[in-house]
Parts: structure tokens; C-alpha cells; sequence
């Protein structure tokens, strides 16, 4: 990944990642997750799948491997890459989850319902 992104993964403020009826529990967390490190970790994974993109399942998989970690460290990291204009979404599915890929691939690539084909 190109260190010009560096800026992109800044951690969040804790108190924007918990409600204020949330559990204890989640406030703490809230305080303990890395954002930012989550966020580039995640880009370099999708990054990494190429055309092929990744979905939210896989990346929780491919995270997950060797750690003791629950899904939720990784689900909301696509989100904040989509708001970032770092990801998109083509169309296509694997299963039921949606394939997102990284932006360098936007244009060049066609789904046409049934696959996804370059341009």
C-alpha cells in the first residue's frame, strides 16, 4: 500500500464508537480498538484479493486465522473504507455477502448479473 494513504487511517474517537446505552462492556472496548490499524489492515487485505475482491466473511476470516478475535474487530472496517472512497462495491456476491474490491479496479471491471468480466 502507498504510504500516501497513511492520513486515511487515523483511529476514531472513542466516544463515536459506543451508545450512550451501550453496555460498560462496549464502552471499554471502545477505548481499546485500534480504528486505524484495523482499517489499513483490512485495505491491504482487499488490496491484496485484486479483481477478485474479498468479502466482509472472508476478510473476518482471513483476520481471524491465528487470533482469538471476534467478527465485529473487522465488519465495521469496510464501512469506514467506503466512506474514505478507498473501496467499492460492483454489484456481484459471494454467497450472500456483497464482493468489495479497492478503487483501482473501478472501471475496469463489469458485472453483468451473472459475472464479473473486464471492460
Amino acid at each position: 500500500m502507498s504510504d500516501d494513504y497513511d492520513g486515511f487511517f487515523e483511529d476514531a474517537d472513542p466516544h463515536t464508537l459506543a451508545r450512550i446505552t451501550d453496555p460498560d462492556t462496549s464502552k471499554e472496548a471502545a477505548y481499546a480498538v485500534l480504528t486505524g490499524k484495523l482499517q489499513k489492515i483490512a485495505y491491504n487485505y482487499i488490496l491484496a484479493s485484486g479483481a477478485n475482491g474479498m468479502t466482509i466473511r472472508e476478510l473476518e476470516d482471513k483476520y481471524g486465522r491465528g487470533r482469538n478475535v471476534r467478527g465485529g474487530s473487522m465488519s465495521a472496517r469496510p464501512n469506514d473504507l467506503e466512506k474514505k472512497g478507498l473501496i467499492f462495491y460492483l454489484g456481484d456476491r459471494r454467497g450472500k455477502s456483497r464482493v468489495m474490491r479497492t478503487k483501482e479496479w473501478e472501471g475496469k471491471l463489469k458485472f453483468d448479473g451473472v459475472k464479473v468480466t473486464p471492460v
